[in-house]
């Protein structure tokens, strides 16, 4: 069992140091500036050092198939579309109601001028077997009625606890791993994600946040938090069958909020040193003792520094930005070329 130690503990440690009496409940002012001073001595201890004990691989994903219909609807200028005897999977014929924690995107590829633009799925309502569905921004082509649409996945929101990703895999092997924060990083990556399907996933790109498709009947039940979290996962050619992806990332513990908050899997060494830091910061910020408080943070860096890399880890080591238009595929089960995901 991982070690459990809970905020109040941590709390009346702290309060002990600056000969403060123990508490219950954070609700006083002191308790109040101290729990802000525990949570940025957790932040320095744990972000900002190399600790195994954070390297996790419990995140794992299955992907969105890629699903196509003759009898997608939609009007001219108008976010809303129908997509009519829908049967595809996890619309909200499960519980939790959710499309996994996918971005879902539609393109109504019969359109001749822009079939082969894809609008993002902000979210849908399931009404007998038809899926309505509530686009990001209007359908700029003119009005279609029961024509060819394909509604597929590549963006999958990742947890406020992935602090970095240090690598994908399905079951064939590992993704190549890279990282897109901006458009124009992601573009330099993948130059037409959107033209291939069917033999991937090849690459796995670490994005910023997107918030996933919902059932807009359970608009809050969208899998996983959106609170704090910063990253989205790509996965590119989008594939049309469903994957298992596995991650391997570096855990960011939750902030500490009320006296019942738990820190996870933390060695009691570096509980100690997380207070011994809080401590240091009330010196100096409390108690004006600037010279004390310093001494005891040099102190306690010393010892981190001996017991653990002071480099943070950095999986996206920077690597040149090549096109995957012409990428050879590996021969392990993928090696059928990606088609066109629109025949022209």
């Amino acid at each position: 069992m991982p070690s459990v130690t809970t905020a109040v503990t941590m709390m009346n440690r702290l309060r002990r140091l600056g000969r403060h009496g123990d508490t219950s409940s954070f609700t006083d002012e002191l308790s109040k500036v101290l729990l802000d001073l525990l949570n940025e001595a957790k932040r320095d201890v744990l972000e900002g050092y190399q600790h195994k004990f954070d390297e996790r691989d419990d995140i794992i994903l299955k992907t969105f198939p890629t699903w196509t219909s003759s009898t997608g609807t939609t009007d001219d200028n108008t976010q809303a579309a129908i997509i009519y005897s829908y049967t595809g999977p996890w619309i909200g014929r499960s519980i939790p109601d959710k499309f996994y924690d996918a971005c879902l995107y539609v393109a109504f590829t019969a359109d001749a001028t822009y079939g082969r633009t894809a609008f993002r799925v902000l979210n849908g309502t399931m009404v007998n077997n038809d899926l309505g569905i509530t686009l990001e921004r209007p359908w700029t082509g003119t009005a279609l009625s029961s024509t060819a649409c394909t509604l597929f996945a590549m963006e999958y929101s990742l947890p406020s606890t992935v602090r970095a990703v240090v690598s994908v895999r399905d079951q064939f092997g590992d993704l190549d791993l890279r990282q897109a924060l901006t458009v124009r990083e992601f573009q330099e990556i993948v130059p037409r994600p959107l033209e291939n399907t069917g033999a991937g996933p090849e690459v796995a790109i670490v994005t910023g946040y997107r918030a996933p498709t919902y059932l807009s009947s359970n608009a809050a039940n969208t899998g996983i938090s959106s609170s704090n979290a910063d990253y989205s996962l790509t996965i590119w050619p989008i594939p049309d069958d469903s994957r298992v992806i596995n991650l391997s990332y570096i855990y960011r513990h939750p902030e500490l909020t009320l006296p019942t908050s738990e820190l996870v899997g933390v060695p009691s060494h570096i509980v100690d040193t997380i207070i011994m830091v809080a401590h240091a910061k009330s010196k100096i910020t409390i108690e004006k003792e600037v010279a004390e408080g310093m001494r005891i943070l040099e102190r306690v860096a010393g010892t981190l520094s001996a017991k653990s890399s002071s480099e943070k880890p950095d999986p996206f080591r920077r690597r040149i930005a090549t096109s995957l238009d012409h990428k050879s595929r590996r021969a392990n089960g993928r090696d059928r070329l990606p088609r066109p995901m629109v025949t022209p």
